[in-house]
């Protein structure tokens, strides 16, 4: 309402400063100054004073929170099964537990954060030979055949092997890194 106000009388203020013949030169522009200046306090107090569309105020609602509440017939899994094997839910020493007692544990900066599925690429198509360790005392624990899927769950970059589990024997391993491929060839 303040608003309205001095925007009218800053009107009615600059029109008779206009309309005056009979003042001074210096009459008519303060008139139309303070009609100007009144104008100018009446839009700041409009926009002050606007609520926002429908002329309620604005209301900014927080977003609505969901709350999923667990199912009391399935427990929460600390498994995942990945090729047909039931493996801890991250790589880490459970997983040598389970799949290669005997075999060398990664260090702990060697797990992945997430297992990966790699396949066998030979460099004669033939398979590669699968280690205990990967270091001077490994012992050869058999071969792994050529495209056949394999689960990496710890790499060792210095000496270029990754630890993985053969799928086909469940049993974890360690083989030379450069044959792993993304795909079967």
């Amino acid at each position: 309402m303040e608003a309205v106000l001095c925007t009218v009388i800053g009107g009615l203020a600059s029109l008779f400063g206009i309309i005056m013949k009979k003042t001074s030169r210096r009459a008519t522009i303060v008139l139309c100054l303070v009609g100007f200046v009144f104008i100018s306090i009446g839009a700041i107090l409009f926009i002050m004073d606007y609520d926002g569309p429908g002329g309620g105020p604005v209301k900014i609602s927080p977003s609505p929170t969901y709350f999923v509440e667990p199912s009391l017939s399935t427990p929460p899994s600390d498994k995942v099964s990945i090729l047909g094997v039931e493996l801890p839910a991250t790589p880490g020493k459970e997983t040598v537990d389970e799949y290669g007692p005997g075999l060398h544990y990664p260090e702990k900066s060697e797990y992945l954060d997430d297992y990966q599925i790699k396949y066998i690429d030979a460099p004669k198509g033939q398979g590669v030979f699968c280690y205990s360790a990967h270091g001077s005392t490994k012992v050869n624990l058999g071969v792994i055949l050529q495209d056949e899927p394999v689960i990496v769950f710890a790499k060792n970059i210095n000496n270029g092997f990754s630890c993985v589990i053969n799928p086909e024997e469940k049993e974890a391993v360690w083989v030379n890194t450069l044959y792993l491929a993304n795909e079967p060839d």
